[in-house]
């Protein structure tokens, strides 16, 4: 958790203390225009004063955004969310910007344009496309079109709140098949119909899966299950997460939080890999498999050796004394994360011996104010008393938190340059960031496959 803090304390520092010389997010090159309407490289255009959707743009490209202003083009550094703003409002920023912050995280929407007008009655674009689907695009910002996922296939578990509701709704809205990975039937109608009425056009369909991650038995049975609805599967996203809980065993044997967070996940990604490689031999396939993991994969620190060459590791308390406080209970979910990343590392080695096209990655979908981070908050030494004003000030919405998920699932520029992607940690969004050294060892990303894989055949076979 530690690291939680100091991430924490370095977004309010680089928000405080940016330079002056400030760029927006996502430049688009080709378009840039000046002030004076001339066409220049964005990098030489100053902050715009006024923003302003496109006018006669079709709906689903000018709905509402935001605009950032960031120490370094491209998300690189820290950045300040300045405001949000409507379809067809007009916001002057003047020399007063920092009285307009309203949060810190990603805008909503999907495309816009800045407008240089200050009464914003004129019509030419100051250049800049404000494009939070897509993220940070280093040179070039793909266009809504690029992002159609009309006839593929996704899962996302643990779909029906937080990150995993938003990330289904997201891919829904591009078009995409997307099956709910839940439990409850009630809870995957509600879902649904929720996303239903907030995206009220889509080319694409939302379907229930009856997933339940709790035992390897149930893990299979809803993979299984999956193989008789469907001929193909896309996109795998392995979202669902236990993150506060105390200390128990399943009825397998294996501690609760890293039954669902990792053995879950192992069963069914490896029970739907080959229909994942059927798909991918097919014309214009683009198969990948998206572990969510975190950046607090390395919280637990200095509490405990870790190791996965023991069975044992993975039912014993860890750490092994007081396993249920604030800060263990946070190591054990950081624990799970670190087997995310593992688990990613090697199976993008496995794909990569067999010539496989799947792309395997693992995202951090930055610190977000989902109920049950809220919750754990709440319950911090000494701060959890102010957890809502730390949580408004320091965490994303759940909205933002699924942007990183959905820029893996679907940016083209991904399959276009896979070997930068395979197996890589993605920080929001879209950057490929190193994990801590232990999350890179390749020894350790094996034990845990054949730990894991032992585990799941003793439990299939008692």
């Amino acid at each position: 958790m530690r690291s939680f803090y100091l991430s924490l304390l370095s977004l309010a520092s680089g928000v405080i203390c940016a330079p002056s010389s400030l760029f927006p997010r996502d430049e688009d090159w080709k378009t840039a225009l000046g002030w004076d309407g001339k066409t220049t490289t964005a990098a030489q255009l100053d902050p715009s004063n006024v923003i302003k959707p496109t006018p006669g743009r079709p709906a689903a490209a000018a709905i509402s955004g935001g605009v950032y202003f960031c120490a370094e083009a491209n998300f690189k550094a820290p950045c300040l969310f300045v405001s949000g703003f409507a379809e067809n409002q007009c916001v002057n920023f003047g020399n007063e910007f920092n009285d307009k912050v309203t949060s810190f995280g990603p805008d909503k929407g999907l495309a816009c344009l800045l407008y240089s007008d200050w009464n914003c009655a004129g019509t030419n674009p100051g250049g800049w496309i404000v494009n939070p689907a897509m993220g940070a695009l280093s040179s070039r910002t793909a266009s809504t079109a690029e992002l159609n996922l009309t006839g593929r296939v996704l899962m996302v578990t643990g779909a029906n709140r937080g990150i995993g509701f938003e990330t289904a709704k997201q891919l829904y809205r591009l078009g995409g098949t997307v099956y709910l990975g839940v439990r409850s039937e009630d809870n995957a109608r509600r879902a649904i119909e929720q996303i239903r009425a907030d995206v009220t056009k889509s080319d694409g369909q939302l379907k229930w899966l009856p997933l339940n991650l709790s035992t390897v038995g149930q893990a299979r049975e809803s993979a299984e299950a999956f193989l008789k609805m469907e001929d193909r599967l896309d996109v795998l996203i392995n979202n669902a997460c236990l993150g506060d809980a105390p200390y128990e065993l399943n009825e397998d044997g294996i501690e609760k939080m890293m039954a669902i967070n990792h053995v879950g996940h192992y069963v069914l990604t490896t029970t739907l890999l080959d229909l994942m490689k059927d798909t991918s031999f097919e014309k214009d396939s683009d198969v990948r498999i998206i572990n969510v993991s975190s950046t607090v994969h390395n919280a637990w620190g200095r509490k405990t050796e870790i190791s996965f060459s023991d069975p044992l590791e993975m039912s014993k308390p860890f750490p092994p004394k007081n396993p249920n406080t604030w800060s263990n209970t946070i190591a054990r979910y950081s624990r799970t994360k670190l087997a995310n990343l593992l688990f990613t590392q090697e199976l993008q080695r496995r794909l990569n011996q067999e010539d496989s096209s799947i792309i395997a990655v693992s995202i951090h979908p930055g610190y977000v104010a989902t109920a049950a981070v809220r919750e754990s908050m709440a319950k911090m030494p000494i701060l959890g008393w102010m957890s809502n004003i730390l949580a408004k000030f320091f965490l994303v919405d759940e909205a933002a938190g699924a942007r990183n998920s959905v820029y893996a699932a679907s940016n083209p520029i991904i399959r276009s340059d896979p070997a930068s992607y395979r197996g890589k940690f993605m920080t929001p969004i879209g950057k490929v960031t190193s994990p801590s050294s232990l999350a890179q060892n390749q020894d350790l990303a094996r034990d845990l496959w054949t730990l894991t894989e032992k585990l799941v055949y003793q439990c299939m076979n008692p």
